[in-house]
């Protein structure tokens, strides 16, 4: 990851948005590329960026929040006193965004249910943690790349989000 000495990306995350919005111009679809922001962007900063994103004419827009993973792709060492300090921002975001900070089990039971469809098979899966409760819907239609699958993947995400209890409490 390209960094100044102090941890901070060189390329802020409005930066990255413009670099997406040159790029859209010449193309009909959405593009994909991930918009990088420090583990301290707080929800305002978000809703700012995607509306800006909006204003540059982006069809779709991913931001990737440093730290928001156990592990990651790229990460930046810049020494332990900044390591903690990450450490703590990390816990404070999390505690004030997250209703019961439970984590995704990581065996699940499911069934796949498969429909035929004006697009062919379809195929459902809903994933269930051991209480029984829904954790997580996944929609297979079409190939990858369609914009079915596209579209059945957004369903699958909404879905998802609405039914999980640790998503939707």
């Amino acid at each position: 990851m390209c960094v100044e000495k102090d941890g901070t990306p060189k390329i802020t995350p409005k930066q990255h948005v413009d670099v997406q919005a040159v790029i859209q111009k010449h193309n009909d679809s959405a593009i994909s590329k991930t918009t990088n922001v420090p583990a301290n962007f707080t929800i305002e900063q978000t809703k700012e960026l995607y509306k800006y994103g909006y204003e540059q004419g982006l069809v779709g827009l991913t931001i990737y929040r440093d730290g928001s993973r156990d592990k990651q792709v790229l990460s930046v060492d810049t020494g332990s006193e900044n390591e903690t300090l990450n450490v703590q921002n990390n816990e404070q975001i999390n505690d004030s965004t997250t209703q019961n900070n439970e984590r995704r089990p990581q065996i699940l039971k499911g069934s796949t249910i498969e429909t035929l469809t004006p697009f062919g098979n379809a195929y459902l899966t809903i994933n269930e943690n051991e209480r029984q409760e829904i954790e997580e819907v996944f929609i297979k239609l079409g190939k990858a790349g369609a914009d079915i699958s596209a579209i059945a993947d957004g369903l699958a995400i909404a879905i998802t989000g609405m039914a999980s209890p640790r998503i939707s409490n």
